[in-house]
């Protein structure tokens, strides 16, 4: 669909509101669709609007666009903001300011794409353990890289506070951004590289998607009875993976680096806990459905944990003060996810009166 088309279409769609409302729609840079009150709406319209000033996010936001994804705030969004291929919508959080919003929108309308141009890779239950690892952080490092430059241009255009926002919180990101784009022969895609590898770097975020991405998941896929479709039988490349992800065009790959790299070491590494928590899930699939053990196991390394929050006290883990600690932790975690189940209700609500009202 070209981009006329995808406006004449936003218009249909829009045909029977206000005028006040048409007015807020057609002021936006890439005609996507904005639900909420108009008082949203208009946030969302601004927040949009500087994103596009960024050539890569334009770009980034016509793909979102064009497949047909809506934007919406969300209160009380334990994170930026969150990607729904399947509700086809970005949520952001209302609470966070707009510089904020405006670099979580680049990451999540990134998502967007990779779902558009691989849909599987949003399916990762069926891949091996080993290409859950590679894909799950493939699709972030990426959304990073992508975000980064996006942040990057705007500062270029004289919106520095947005790249000062991601700088603040993606330091290992943004150093090896910037130190190859210092370099006299500096190219963009090394620098998007070298953002991407970055993302790799940060030992505790790696843990921290650890626990989402597979423990958390394996766990409930196990829980409501659906370990038996779990065949653990697809495998890719690092080839086949940046192909897949690290597109900057239709036909333009900006990865600069060894794809190979992806299949091993720090970019495929687990933390111990990780680690006996696949070893345990291995025994309970081969007892409950008689399913053998994922060969790929074998290939994924142990990371080292010195530099881990989780770990890096681990010879005080027997002491009173840390097992107290540790108590608080899990409290915490528990009250995220209760925030993320309040979070998906209230995408399915709103998803629901939207539905009910286009009947």
């Amino acid at each position: 669909m070209d981009k006329k088309s995808v406006k004449n279409a936003f218009e249909k769609v829009h045909g029977n509101e206000s005028s006040e409302a048409k007015e807020s729609a057609l002021a936006l840079d890439v005609p996507i669709n904005l639900v909420g009150t108009e008082e949203e709406k208009n946030r969302l319209t601004k927040i949009t609007n500087r994103m596009t000033k960024s050539s890569f996010g334009k770009d980034t936001l016509e793909i979102a666009a064009e497949a047909g994804y809506s934007i919406c705030f969300v209160d009380g969004l334990p994170g930026l903001g969150v990607c729904d291929r399947h509700e086809k919508t970005i949520s952001l959080g209302s609470s966070f300011n707009d510089d904020m919003l405006v670099m979580a929108l680049s990451h999540e309308a990134r998502h967007a794409g990779q779902f558009i141009r691989e849909p599987w890779l949003d399916d990762i239950e069926h891949d091996s353990l080993k290409a859950q690892i590679m894909v799950s952080r493939a699709i972030e490092a990426d959304a990073q890289s992508v975000s980064c430059m996006v942040c990057w241009e705007l500062m270029q255009q004289g919106d520095r506070d947005v790249y000062g926002n991601f700088r603040s919180v993606n330091r290992l990101i943004s150093r090896r951004f910037e130190k190859e784009l210092r370099k006299k022969d500096a190219n963009i895609g090394k620098a998007m590289t070298e953002a991407f590898e970055g993302w790799y770097d940060n030992d505790q975020l790696k843990s921290a998607y650890e626990e989402i991405y597979y423990v958390d998941r394996l766990s409930a896929i196990c829980r409501d009875g659906y370990g038996a479709e779990l065949k653990m039988d697809r495998n890719l490349t690092g080839k086949e993976l940046v192909d897949k992800v690290c597109f900057a065009g239709k036909d333009v790959i900006y990865f600069t680096g060894d794809p190979k790299m992806l299949e091993s070491g720090s970019f495929l590494d687990v933390n111990d806990k990780t680690m006996s928590y696949f070893k345990r899930f291995m025994k309970e699939r081969k007892e409950k459905y008689g399913l053998d053990a994922d060969k790929t196991l074998e290939e994924i390394p142990l990371r080292d944990n010195r530099y881990d929050a989780y770990s890096k006290n681990k010879e005080n883990h027997s002491s009173d003060e840390f097992k107290e600690r540790q108590k608080n932790a899990r409290t915490k975690i528990d009250e995220r996810k209760d925030d993320r189940r309040n979070a998906r209700e209230k995408l399915r609500a709103r998803s629901a009166i939207k539905a009910q009202a286009s009947r």
